[in-house]
């Protein structure tokens, strides 16, 4: 459901808010540019110019949805859902408008002035009752602010128009008596130097719509009776023209000054736009262009409203017969519908016991891998403590091993100082019997003299003797 339409401030791009978010629509050529998601409906979305930046305030229809009493800016270019700055507020935001320097941000009693672009609060105004959202800021340097002032005043009427300039209301001495509120009088306000410039008296009765040209010059104000539209020079609040929609009321819906040309256009609820050129008649508007389907656009309005009745009561006595016929129909289907709520039950218990066979089967195999698993632990353990044990056995045989070498060791250094002594000992046991054998050869040789001496005397036989022969008769 398409919620509202707002143009950018050059006109050049165009914001639908629907009930499940918004699409951005470049005027020319015609189409869409961007589409944002929401999780419910946008009731306010207006873009910064021709920038990135799209300020949302949601509708609060859907539950949980976007709320109406936040205001969120996104950037369109980046590709993602979190905003960039969020406001909150208590009451619900009703309208939104945005220059280079200023975000005014509107509700039913009260107005919040941000800077722009650091969204820094700087003035808050209250109001009376705007239920409607009636206030326009100029998109100039200028930064002036319009919002109707609604109630009574102490002060005589002056025809209906008029106003009261920034110096009258700001001096404070001489006190002037200017009316404190009044219906069908405008507040015009300096966003940028956040004072109050000038009261206008612009309509005896309330008013309905307001529209500011782009320098912030020019005003124009509706009644709510919409028989006349009225433009103000700014900030003076003069008269500058009163232009002449029709004679009979109608209810204003929207009113807008062209950017490259003199003109305002006026929509009213009778299916009529009118343009007017309101910068070249001194004395008033020139009605340039009124775009209507037919002269009797009230009649057709009447004839629309009875059409509208008749088809109300048309649907009324279709939805009775629609109701009766849902009754006959629930009627003849209570036994169907038992049936099959009966086999709908039966479907849900073997689901049931299907569910519980499975949930045991579950068990039983998380059983089995829980046994499994300290089947392996257990093999693991085992074989830790093998290894263990080899390792200790191998340490043992390693260090037998190791007592072993150094015993054989041992005994073969023995062993060598044994045959060392054997050899000094053999060597000495020579030496004796070197010494032996020259004495035994002294001792022969003093025989065989002594023998010789006897055998000169005697003559016997010569005797060879041996030097065993003669150990053995030793």
């Amino acid at each position: 459901m398409l919620n509202s339409a707002i143009f950018s401030q050059t006109s050049k791009n165009l914001v639908v808010n629907r009930s499940d978010g918004a699409s951005i629509f470049q005027c020319k050529p015609f189409q869409e540019c961007h589409t944002h998601e929401s999780d419910g409906g946008v009731s306010v979305g207006s873009l910064w110019y021709d920038s990135s930046l799209l300020a949302v305030v949601g509708d609060g229809s859907a539950p949980g949805g976007s709320s109406s009493r936040r205001l969120r800016l996104y950037n369109v270019a980046v590709d993602s859902d979190e905003p960039m700055c969020e406001l909150d507020f208590l009451t619900p935001i009703i309208a939104v408008q945005m220059n280079r320097r200023r975000l005014v941000v509107v509700m039913e009693t009260r107005m919040h002035v941000y800077e722009l672009p650091y969204v820094r609060l700087l003035h808050s105004i209250d109001t009376a009752l705007n239920a409607r959202g009636l206030a326009v800021l100029a998109s100039g340097d200028g930064s002036k602010l319009a919002y109707p002032q609604h109630g009574s005043t102490d002060e005589p009427d002056n025809g209906g128009v008029g106003g009261a300039t920034a110096d009258a209301l700001l001096k404070p001495s001489p006190p002037i008596a200017l009316p404190s509120s009044g219906a069908g009088s405008v507040v015009l306000f300096d966003a940028l130097r956040l004072q109050r410039v000038s009261l206008i008296r612009a309509h005896k009765g309330g008013i309905a719509a307001l529209a500011i040209n782009e320098k912030g010059s020019l005003l124009a104000t509706a009644s709510v009776r919409g028989t006349v539209i009225r433009v103000f020079a700014l900030p003076s609040g003069t008269l500058r023209y009163a232009c002449r929609r029709g004679s009979y009321a109608a209810n204003i819906r929207c009113m807008a000054f062209a950017h490259d040309a003199p003109l305002l256009c006026v929509a009213s609820h009778t299916g009529t736009v009118h343009v007017f050129r309101v910068g070249s008649a001194p004395d008033g508007a020139e009605h340039v262009h009124s775009a209507r389907v037919r002269r009797d656009a009230e009649q057709r309005c009447v004839v629309r409203k009875r059409h509208a009745a008749n088809v109300g009561r048309v649907r009324a006595a279709a939805a009775r017969v629609a109701q009766r016929a849902a009754r006959q129909r629930k009627d003849a289907n209570h036994c169907a519908t038992h049936r099959r709520c009966g086999e709908q039950r039966a479907f849900f218990v073997d689901c049931e016991r299907r569910n519980a066979a499975l949930v045991r089967a579950n068990e039983t195999d998380a059983l089995q891998a829980q046994r499994v698993e300290q089947h392996h632990a257990a093999g693991a353990r085992r074989r830790q403590r093998n290894r263990r044990r080899r390792l200790e056995q191998c340490v043992g045989r390693c260090a037998a091993d190791t007592a072993v070498v150094g015993l054989v060791g041992a005994a073969v250094l023995r062993i060598g100082e044994l045959g060392a002594v054997a050899r000094r000992q053999h060597g000495q046991a020579a030496r004796v019997e070197c010494c032996v054998d020259r004495v035994q050869q002294a001792h022969i040789r003093q025989l065989v003299d002594v023998h010789a001496r006897l055998h000169d005397h005697h003559q016997p036989p010569p005797v060879h003797l041996h030097r065993n022969d003669w150990r053995e008769k030793v």
